[in-house]
């Protein structure tokens, strides 16, 4: 039988660890420690009144990849990989879960992108650009409006952004031409 809680026990051991080793993730830890919190209460999965099985549901969850996202982009994927391989260790008497631990430790370390990442990544540019028609192909998210037509591409661990824009605006005078030049090039950097 399993004796330790994911959160308690594995996940916030590991987080403490890692507070006192990288000081410059203070900030993202606690954050994860949040999400994964929260996660505990949606999913059930505590060993406390809850089912531990239920884990596997959230580590297959956009809930979940939001964790990954979190610490992908502060370069602290290894943090997760020790906190799945310390979980692994610790639940091995439910093998459903071990199966789905397993596989996403793997797209870890092989940087896939799982399509619940992309699913993340679309809901926030749907939410900052709502207007925006927004088209998900493998690897990469399509986003067109306004003559403007973006692509984010996910490669290795990195988040691509391709901007091609066809705008014609007519002015006055050249300092309007000018500012709106500066406008956009500003942006760009």
């Amino acid at each position: 039988m399993t004796r330790k809680d994911f959160l308690r026990h594995i996940v916030n051991t590991i987080l403490s660890e890692y507070s006192r080793k990288r000081r410059d993730l203070i900030g993202v830890l606690d954050e994860v420690r949040k999400l994964i919190a929260s996660a505990e209460d949606k999913y059930n999965f505590s060993i406390y009144g809850g089912d531990p099985s239920n884990l596997a549901k959230y580590i297959e969850s956009s809930d979940f990849d939001l964790v990954v996202n979190v610490l992908k982009s502060a370069k602290a994927l290894d943090v997760l990989e020790q906190i799945l391989e310390k979980t692994i260790e610790n639940y091995s008497d439910y093998p459903e879960l071990i199966e789905v631990l397993e596989k996403k430790l793997n797209e870890l370390r092989k940087g896939i992108t799982s399509a619940s990442e992309l699913k993340v990544i679309t809901e926030n540019i749907e939410k900052k650009l709502g207007d925006a028609k927004i088209e998900v192909q493998e690897n990469k998210i399509i986003v067109k409006m306004d003559h403007v037509e973006s692509v984010v591409l996910l490669e290795e661990n990195k988040y691509v952004v391709l901007v091609k824009a066809d705008v014609r605006r007519e002015f006055d005078n050249h300092v309007d031409a000018v500012t709106f030049l500066e406008k956009i090039y500003s942006a760009l950097r």
